[in-house]
């Protein structure tokens, strides 16, 4: 099975990109940790320079990457969305300071 993952990141009107280059040490070792292929930090890292990017993973997984990465940046403020293969694996967070001030999804085809 794959997994086609789109991954949007927006930034407020007060917020300049992110550059997650300096805890690049950190997120490798996150997916070392979970057993994920290190070409996932550059579709991460794209995601927060230009704005969206496209990964190999489920939609669950990559939302609690992003929340992992936003905690590694205490300052941190931005909007992120994950849109999975199928429908209801949307989700939508909102972090500031580094935590998650809103959170959405991805919804489960079990709990209906």
């Amino acid at each position: 099975m794959s997994y086609d993952t789109k991954l949007q990141i927006q930034y407020g009107a007060d917020s300049d990109f992110m550059d997650i280059d300096p805890v690049s040490d950190a997120v490798l070792q996150i997916l070392r940790d979970d057993r994920v292929h290190h070409a996932v930090y550059e579709s991460l890292r794209d995601a927060f320079l230009l704005g969206e990017a496209t990964f190999n993973v489920p939609a669950p997984y990559l939302s609690v990457l992003v929340e992992r990465v936003a905690e590694l940046l205490p300052t941190a403020s931005f909007y992120a969305r994950g849109l999975g293969e199928e429908f209801r694996g949307t989700w939508v967070r909102e972090f500031a300071n580094g935590s998650i001030a809103f959170a959405e999804g991805p919804w489960d085809y079990e709990e209906s």
